[in-house]
């Protein structure tokens, strides 16, 4: 089953699992990119990311695809589950 969650989810660039606070920063070459996303709704529990794909200009590198990480020397994945959130 399937479902339209985009008001119930929000994503954004953030500062670290401790305290998900989003941010605007630029990132320089070897810098880490955090995302940040949590549910926006109590009734609506994050269980798993099916998929996650970064996208710039016509390139596109998948970090999730059926639930795994594509590449764990690269990305990583955690759930704060107090806090109805994905790292």
């Amino acid at each position: 089953d399937e479902a339209e969650v985009g008001n119930y989810i929000k994503a954004c660039t953030c500062n670290d699992v401790e305290s998900f606070t989003c941010n605007t920063n630029v990132l320089g070459p070897d810098d880490f990119l955090n995302v940040c996303i949590n549910s926006a709704a109590a009734e609506m529990e994050i269980n798993y990311l099916d998929s996650l794909k970064m996208t710039q200009g016509e390139k596109t590198l998948d970090i999730v695809q059926a639930k795994e990480l594509v590449d764990g020397t690269i990305s990583s994945m955690s759930s704060v589950k107090p806090k109805n959130r994905v790292h």
